[in-house]
């Protein structure tokens, strides 16, 4: 039983770790925005930093910037990328 349940669970994260990479905001204070990403995926640098700047440009516009510019990038955790966007007028 608890080997059904394991490879059952093992399949699920499997699955999960194929799908793109999604842009998912960590901090915001209305004059920078961090957007947190997961690097476990095959769609390239550049891919993934293209898809965090509209997220940041997204919630900047929202807080009445024009547009997002990045300014760094750090490892959080394992596979896990922290880009750090200042929101300009």
């Amino acid at each position: 039983m608890f080997k059904s349940h394991f490879l059952a669970l093992a399949a699920v994260a499997a699955m999960a770790s194929c799908g793109p990479a999604v842009p998912v905001v960590s901090d915001y204070n209305g004059d920078s925005v961090k957007i947190q990403m997961n690097t476990l995926h095959s769609e390239g640098k550049e891919a993934a930093e293209a898809k965090a700047l509209a997220q940041a440009s997204s919630i900047c516009q929202r807080g009445h910037k024009k547009q997002a510019e990045l300014v760094s990038s750090r490892v959080v955790q394992d596979y896990t990328v922290e880009y750090l966007f200042l929101c300009l007028n």
